[in-house]
C-alpha cells in the first residue's frame, strides 16, 4: 500500500487504473469550504457523483480510497491510498503526451 498526495482545482481531473485497462476518472468538479464534489466517470462510461467532506474517504474498491485532506484557497489535497500496481496519472500529463 503506497500513498500519494496530489492538489486539484475545480475541473481538474486524475485518471486511475485500477486493473490493467480499467480506468477511472476523478474529477473535481466543485469545491466548497469544507466539501468537494467529485465526479467519477469509468472506462465504460458509467458516472457516479459524490460529496465529500474534509476528512472523509471516498472508497474506490477494497485496497483503494481517496481521502479530501484540506481545502485552502479553492484548491483540494486529496490523499491517495493504493497498492503500487494502482497507476494515478494526472489527465493533464496524458493530454501532454499525446
Amino acid at each position: 500500500m503506497s500513498n500519494l498526495i496530489l492538489t486539484r482545482r475545480a475541473g481538474q481531473c486524475v485518471r486511475l487504473e485500477i486493473l490493467p485497462g480499467v480506468y477511472l476518472t476523478l474529477m473535481v468538479a466543485c469545491i466548497g469550504a469544507d466539501q468537494v464534489k467529485f465526479e467519477l466517470v469509468g472506462t465504460d462510461g458509467s458516472s457516479l457523483t459524490r460529496r465529500v467532506n474534509v476528512g472523509d474517504c471516498l472508497t474506490v474498491n477494497e485496497q483503494t480510497s481517496i481521502m479530501v485532506a484540506s481545502i485552502n484557497f479553492r484548491v483540494v489535497r486529496l490523499l491517495f491510498q493504493a497498492p503500487l500496481e494502482v497507476k494515478i496519472v494526472r489527465t493533464e500529463l496524458l493530454e501532454r503526451a499525446s
